[in-house]
């Protein structure tokens, strides 16, 4: 009688593991569903493929906007968003994906910046500085191309640059970035 009694115990957690075992894919791509927005939105963290490989649904909805992202195209970006509109707003995620279209503008200015060179060194023995500007008609000029050759107006990348900075100036008045003093201060610190 009680071998009969674990036997049938026996089966049971095995039904329920089974079940678990199902259930935990799906729930793992839910989580994912509304994990990956909300670290692309809070820490600018994209997906790899690696993570996303057991699940072809999100890599068909990701995949595509993180490339873009990476890659700083925004046309492309704006188009794969479009292709997943539909699961997107009906997940309550697409206003937070819209603003990965943010992060994709910054890589832009990043490539401008880095494209940008050299400045003429001052002396002949003396070693050549990064650019520190970037004029706007450079930036306009790679927003255009991005866009795929859409002309865009000189005002307009007045305002996605003012807002880039404002991000980050916000940014830093939230304690997350230190300020010159706490660095001075945590570098005497060390050197005691």
């Amino acid at each position: 009688m009680l071998c009969r009694r674990q036997e049938q115990y026996r089966v049971c957690i095995i039904l329920h593991l089974r079940d678990w075992f199902f259930a935990t894919t799906n729930v793992d791509r839910r989580i994912l569903m509304y994990l990956i927005p909300c670290r692309l939105l809070t820490s600018h963290v994209l997906p790899t493929k690696k993570l996303l490989e057991p699940f072809p649904r999100l890599q068909e909805l990701f995949l595509p906007l993180c490339d873009c992202i990476r890659r700083a195209d925004l046309k492309g970006f704006d188009a794969a968003l479009q292709k997943g509109e539909h699961v997107f707003v009906n997940r309550r995620i697409y206003l937070t994906l819209e603003r990965g279209r943010d992060i994709a503008l910054r890589n832009l200015l990043r490539k401008v910046f880095i494209a940008g060179g050299f400045e003429e060194p001052a002396g002949e023995g003396s070693a050549p500085v990064r650019r520190t500007r970037i004029p706007l008609e450079e930036f306009q000029v790679a927003v255009s191309f991005a866009n795929g050759g859409e002309r865009i107006d000189p005002d307009e990348v007045e305002c996605f640059l003012a807002n880039m900075i404002y991000k980050v100036r916000a940014v830093q008045s939230l304690g997350f970035f230190p300020t010159c003093s706490s660095c001075m201060q945590l570098h005497e610190w060390r050197h005691l």
